[in-house]
């Protein structure tokens, strides 16, 4: 998964090998603020409208400036009420149809496929609004406490201008924390209102940090405190302690009351959100042949496919075919599990660094921002999943990082960390994702913005291309692969079969805990963060299956001519499309005869060709 406001790594080298970008060293020719939004644009009218989409997406996030390295709007937060979603809402329209009109006017080619991204995006943005989120959306992942401390953790506060605007952003996250409670309590009126155990959670989340004096909370916001003259501690002690306080109050005297029981644990639940389910499948899928029926039943074939499989390195991994038994070994035994944080940290590491020697066998252009290993902070670990990936700022100052969680070690397994740095590292998030940051000659929707379905869906893809590079260990390690496929095919039949079919939370628990070897923490915890993000969870395998089905028809219309390295970087070089822009690249990369190896796009510094590898 990766952890973003938008939508881990050292290279070993690829070819030439590139030297890593070090943290605060910005990526030679980097565009500035100005000209991010606009790099590499040439329609005058189109250059325009994209830098008043960034200007306008910054200013109502501008948490996403600072996770991104940009200045400015270290400051501010977003605005959660229900007045400015609806005012975002009126933007989008307008933005809507000025970018139609500059459409209309561009002949094929890139600003034609930047303008078609944005207008993609625009109409999720006006679609998903039928979902009225700011009433009902809270889990332990999407919560003003989370939310304001993984800010804080990258918040800028080397000068003592950056510690004011940390002191100001705290005051504004107060604001905007009564503004929550204000939507939250117009969604009880409406009976719009988040699962129970969502509540839950989060109010034991913040009733744990109130607990706690203000000074403990300063490794939020790192060695700042030391150098601040007491403005960030007076804000938190004084602004933030009290609006948690009042938040606390009501997330215990009127939402949990009021929240959806575990039997109607889905949108269905929810009145005037009709529109809404339909809506999330298809910014996450991008594919409108697909609906939730469809999704279900490709689930449930997947999943058979799998199992399979299983069986047969079950076999040879515990001399069993027997499905139950292989899951049952998988999640009981201890001798499968970490005994210690910093054996979990050390697996991470080894995984990752044995990819980046690998990789470029399979990949022609490879990034050259620097990754690290994290463990998820101890705030958020025993609540949270097992792993996530944070992308690295544009400027250079922060690197990619994959951050597992270390929590209560003996709950989490040996057998499926590989497949989880595969994921989120390498070839995963990081490589997809840094080489997108680094594509400056093009314009920041590019960079920075795209379809989850892509992103997801390359992370879960190269959990097989891995395999491919003989990187897993053994059969063990195969088996955990297997059952994180597995999980991920178990998404599409539980997220359609809560927000479409109406089932319960157990139910859902129950499926995943019988097709899959995650542990039982994990299961409830997936199940809630599908209750809470409705949709997202059909992104990870609807963008496998498509670069698995367009790689075999591009294998088979080029035959031989085919090479490996060359179909990932034309897969690769767009940042992350959506599926109907992606399969459209790549035909029109097939219907040329395929290109040579390296960065097959209209990009800077392409990548120096090696000896073709065709698989």
């Amino acid at each position: 998964m990766m952890r973003a406001v938008l939508v881990v790594l050292a290279l070993a080298g690829c070819a030439r090998p590139v030297p890593p970008v070090a943290a605060g060293a910005p990526l030679a020719g980097a565009p500035t603020l100005d000209t991010l939004a606009t790099a590499g644009v040439q329609d005058p009218a189109l250059a325009a409208l994209l830098d008043r989409h960034w200007r306008w997406r910054l200013a109502r996030h501008p948490e996403e400036a600072t996770w991104l390295g940009l200045p400015g709007h270290d400051h501010a937060v977003t605005d959660p009420s229900a007045a400015a979603a609806d005012a975002a809402r009126d933007t989008q329209a307008s933005m809507l149809a000025d970018a139609e009109r500059v459409a209309a006017s561009l002949s094929p080619g890139p600003d034609r496929r930047v303008v078609q991204r944005l207008i993609a995006s625009l109409r999720d943005g006006i679609a998903e609004r039928a979902c009225r989120s700011e009433a009902w959306v809270l889990s332990i992942r999407d919560n003003p406490l989370s939310d304001l401390w993984a800010l804080l953790d990258l918040q800028p506060l080397d000068t003592d201008a950056a510690r004011a605007a940390a002191a100001q952003r705290i005051e504004a996250a107060a604001e905007a924390l009564d503004a929550r409670v204000v939507a939250l309590g117009e969604g009880v009126a409406a009976g719009r209102v988040p699962n129970r155990r969502s509540v839950e959670v989060v109010l034991a989340q913040v009733r744990g940090v109130l607990d706690a004096d203000t000074e403990a909370w300063a490794p939020a916001v790192r060695a700042g405190v030391a150098g601040d003259d007491g403005r960030i501690l007076a804000a938190l002690d004084t602004r933030w302690r009290p609006a948690l306080e009042r938040f606390a109050a009501f997330l215990d005297a009127t939402l949990l009351p009021a929240a959806r029981p575990d039997t109607a644990a889905g949108l269905a639940a929810l009145p005037g959100v009709d529109a809404c389910y339909a809506a999330r499948v298809g910014r996450y899928t991008t594919d409108p042949s697909l609906d939730a029926a469809s999704l279900h039943a490709t689930g449930l074939a997947e999943l058979a496919r799998i199992h399979d499989r299983m069986r047969t390195v079950g076999a040879t991994a515990f001399g069993t075919s027997d499905l139950a038994a292989i899951l049952d070994r998988l999640r009981t035994d201890p001798a499968l599990r970490f005994d210690s944080a910093e054996a979990i940290v050390a697996a991470a590491e080894d995984a990752l660094r044995r990819a980046e020697t690998a990789v470029p066998a399979v990949i022609g252009r490879l990034p050259r921002t620097p990754c690290g290993v994290s463990p998820v902070p101890e705030h958020e670990a025993p609540f949270t999943t097992i792993a996530y990936y944070e992308p690295p700022a544009q400027d250079g100052s922060r690197p990619g990082t994959y951050v597992v969680n270390t929590y209560q070690p003996a709950t989490r397994t040996r057998f499926e960390a590989e497949a989880l740095a595969f994921h989120e590292a390498v070839p995963g998030h990081h490589t997809q994702i840094a080489l997108a940051q680094e594509r400056s000659t093009r314009p920041a929707i590019e960079r920075f913005d795209g379809a989850t379905v892509f992103v997801e869906g390359w992370a879960l893809y190269a959990e097989g291309l891995a395999e491919e590079l003989g990187l897993y260990s053994g059969p063990l390690d195969v088996l955990g692969r297997l059952s994180f496929e597995a999980w991920r095919a178990s998404r599409l039949v539980v997220d359609t079969g809560l927000h479409d079919l109406g089932w319960s939370r157990d139910q859902a628990i129950a499926f995943l805990r019988d097709n899959t070897a995650l542990a039982e923490d994990n299961v409830v915890n997936e199940v809630d963060r599908y209750i809470a993000w409705p949709g997202q969870a059909l992104a990870y395998k609807t963008g496998e299956i498509a670069l698995r089905a367009l790689r075999a028809e591009a294998e088979a219309a080029l035959g031989e001519r085919f090479d490996l390295r060359a179909f990932h970087d034309v897969v690769l070089g767009q940042g992350a499309p959506r599926l109907p822009a992606l399969r459209e690249t790549v035909r029109a990369w097939v219907a040329e005869g395929g290109p040579p190896v390296g960065f097959a796009t209209d990009d800077d510094e392409p990548a120096v060709d090696a000896a073709p590898q065709n698989r």
